[in-house]
């Protein structure tokens, strides 16, 4: 479980609310033997749902790739074919005037 480590000084905060009343919701003091209290905040539900939920959708994505070729529009592999290439990599035409000299 994830949760946040907060440090908080007691004493402080009961000082600084003295003028206010009670902080206790039930009116019970609590007697505090070290100044500084080491408190742990879970993290909130619906964060940890949200961040479930799009890890599954990210593995069924990934379940769901395709790695083989597939040709989506067929103009495009018919113009890919008539370039030339070298290496397997297109290459500029060269006219035909500059082949002659």
């Amino acid at each position: 479980m994830m949760s946040l480590n907060l440090n908080l000084n007691y004493q402080e905060v009961l000082e600084a609310w003295s003028d206010r009343g009670s902080l206790w919701a039930d009116d019970c003091s609590l007697s505090f033997k070290n100044t500084s209290y080491m408190g742990e905040v879970p993290v909130m539900e619906e964060e940890k749902t949200r961040r479930e939920a799009s890890v599954l959708r990210y593995k069924e994505k990934r379940q769901t790739r395709l790695f083989s070729k597939k040709i989506r529009y067929q103009v495009r592999k018919l113009n890919a074919d008539k370039r030339p290439r070298l290496k397997g990599r297109f290459v500029k035409r060269v006219p035909e005037k500059m082949l002659k000299t």
